[in-house]
């Protein structure tokens, strides 16, 4: 459309084609338009574009719409890409607000599944940082080191990779060098060209520039050693302002990329990097190093990471916590050090001593009881089966088990699917169903239950008891939105097969025990009025508690939490003869037990009433025990 600058009025391009075409055909005779006559035509506020025109008025009353009483432009805004992403951040980066939950961190130099106070977001541009640096293995193999550190003191997070650099040259169509293009310019990625085939974790032209928009500051450093030019740049105020970039020659030896970043921690709702940020942060290193594998030294704040491969890192999981370290006994003054105190006669330092020697006895004594209450509290679990095959470059798998919950870490290109996807529920249907053909052949030998028992075993049971861990390299993968938590790339587009073999499936069905564990599972049946816990003869039996009651109405108060508590009523009227030889589901009547592992139940709960007929079975079920179970 033309606009006279001069004048706020609007002129349709038709029209004054239309009236150009009109002056050159006018038949000699007709009299011409005069000037006064044309500045009366022009002189209308809100000119009427032609009938056929498809816009209506392009200028507004500036009336108000609605009961707020806010006219039409300030109730229909326009954004630009950057306005739009720090206004909704929530579609780029995730939520913005503190989040709490169990999380797997990385602190003390091992993995710790702890509740944490974690905002997305923040969490998030760290991880699109640290992803392009991962990256930079699948277009130079020679790349070989990353270095991230993690500055508390300043708020500053720094990810330094070498390999090739980032070509320091100017993009012809766009008028900039590419350090700013790929950094400090939205919707601009090397991964648009879907017919070739990238292994990278970059797709949809954000990335990077995700962590930019959120920092207060934020500094681009390369050295492009084919060009032999060293480029730094430095955006601030959510890359709103950009300073000229300072170009140096370099060696042509020299190649790494560095990214230095203050995030904007008023965004998230922070003054500074806490302790549970840094814990996640550092997790998503130990993260990459197990990906990347011995290739790759990755260091966090100067210290090497200790994973030289994926079976180390999935190990890192499955390793039983340390236990609770004894604190030593407070070694009680001497007699000198009491003789030479202040008003310390002879006497007086002998009490002295013996005062303080009592003092330090008794908080030794407190000690050591706090640290058994917490060693019995959460004891140790051994250390969990690891299963680990490398199916070929682009799929690694490690399997162990489960407590009853399926549980899955896997990495797509280095991307963390937290929630994982097709990937990983191809790689759990492999082994559910040759776990689900063992278990139905083993019952049918009559060796391990019964086959009814096999045949009710579902593949969700199986697939509970299962912790997969997946390393894979996805063609050009598809994810469910930007923060890349789900893969939804269909398998036949992944670019390569994941065939688990034979020989690690069974060393699957045999170092796990899912199959006989599941088999000894199945719920007791031919027992009367008996509820059974959904944990018993679990993994958690032990913790499994079976309430004898007395009567169906304390038996119904009783069964409410039937997760680890199973509950009969077996006490009616005070008959116990028919039922003796099953006071716990799964012993043997007068079998001789050194542990409780081996049942069903690991606890005995008498709920009878408080009445002479309740004190009377209480001490009958007391005989019985004693009876069959001395």
């Amino acid at each position: 459309m033309a606009a006279d600058s001069s004048e706020d009025e609007y002129i349709p391009e038709e029209a004054t084609a239309k009236s150009a075409s009109a002056k050159k055909r006018k038949a000699p005779g007709t009299p011409r338009t005069t000037k006064k006559a044309a500045r009366t035509t022009t002189a209308s506020p809100v000119p009427v574009p032609p009938t056929d025109a498809p816009h209506g008025p392009l200028e507004s009353p500036n009336t108000t719409v609605g009961s707020d009483g806010k006219t039409i432009e300030e109730t229909y805004q326009r954004k630009t890409p950057l306005e739009h992403v720090l206004l909704r951040p929530d579609t780029y980066i995730g939520s913005v607000q503190t989040h709490v939950g169990p999380q797997w961190v990385w602190e003390q130099g091992r993995m710790v599944h702890r509740e944490v106070r974690m905002v997305p977001g923040l969490y998030k541009i760290f991880d699109e940082i640290l992803v392009n640096a991962a990256d930079n293995k699948q277009r130079d193999p020679t790349m070989d080191a990353i270095k991230v550190t993690i500055d508390t003191a300043k708020n500053k997070i720094q990810v330094w990779n070498n390999g090739k650099g980032i070509p320091v040259e100017v993009h012809a169509k766009e008028g900039c060098y590419v350090p700013e293009l790929i950094f400090g310019h939205l919707l601009t990625s090397s991964n648009y060209d879907d017919s070739a085939r990238k292994t990278t974790g970059g797709r949809n032209g954000y990335g990077a520039k995700l962590a930019n928009i959120f920092s207060t500051e934020f500094v681009v450093e390369t050295a492009d050693g084919s060009r032999q030019k060293k480029y730094k740049q430095v955006f601030s105020k959510n890359m709103s302002v950009k300073k000229v970039p300072v170009i140096k020659d370099c060696k042509p030896t020299d190649n790494f990329t560095s990214i230095t970043f203050f995030p904007d921690l008023a965004k998230f709702g922070l003054s500074s990097l806490d302790a549970d940020h840094v814990a996640l942060m550092s997790r998503r290193v130990v993260d990459v190093a197990g990906c990347l594998g011995k290739s790759v030294k990755v260091s966090l704040n100067g210290t090497r990471v200790p994973v030289k491969s994926f079976a180390d890192y999935a190990g890192l999981y499955l390793a039983p916590p340390p236990l609770p370290t004894p604190q030593p006994p407070a070694t009680p003054p001497s007699s000198g050090e009491g003789e030479s105190g202040e008003g310390g006669g002879e006497g007086a330092g002998a009490e002295g001593v013996s005062a303080a020697g009592a003092a330090a006895a008794a908080a030794a004594a407190v000690a050591a009881a706090a640290t058994t209450a917490a060693a019995a509290a959460h004891p140790p679990h051994e250390k969990l089966p690891r299963i680990h095959e490398r199916v070929n470059d682009n799929w690694e798998v490690c399997v162990s088990t489960s407590d009853g919950q399926f549980q899955q870490v896997s990495f797509v290109n280095a991307i963390a699917t937290t929630r994982g996807g097709t990937h990983v529920n191809m790689v759990s249907e492999q082994i559910v169903r040759y776990l689900l053909d063992k278990a139905q052949k083993k019952a049918a030998s009559g060796k391990h239950g019964s086959a009814s028992g096999a045949a009710a075993i579902k593949p969700h049971q199986v697939r509970s008891q299962l912790w997969v861990f997946i390393n894979c390299l996805v063609v050009n993968p598809a994810f469910d939105s930007q923060t890349k938590e789900t893969l939804n790339t269909r398998p036949s587009d992944f670019g390569s097969k994941c065939h688990l073999s034979e020989d690690f499936l069974k060393k699957v069905a045999a170092k796990c025990g899912i199959v006989e564990h599941l088999l000894k599972r199945q719920r007791v049946s031919g027992i009367v009025k008996l509820d059974d816990a959904n944990e018993a003869g679990g993994r958690n039996a032990e913790h499994c508690t079976l309430i004898l009651t007395e009567g169906d109405s304390a038996k119904t108060l009783a069964g409410q939490a039937a997760e680890c508590e199973g509950c009969i009523s077996p006490a009616d009227d005070g008959e116990l003869g028919d039922w003796a030889p099953e006071a716990d589901p799964g012993a043997a009547a007068r079998e001789s037990y050194e542990s409780v592992k081996a049942l069903r139940y690991g606890h005995l709960m008498i709920m009878t009433d408080q009445d002479h007929d309740g004190s009377h079975i209480k001490g009958l079920l007391i005989n019985l025990l004693h009876s069959c179970w001395p």
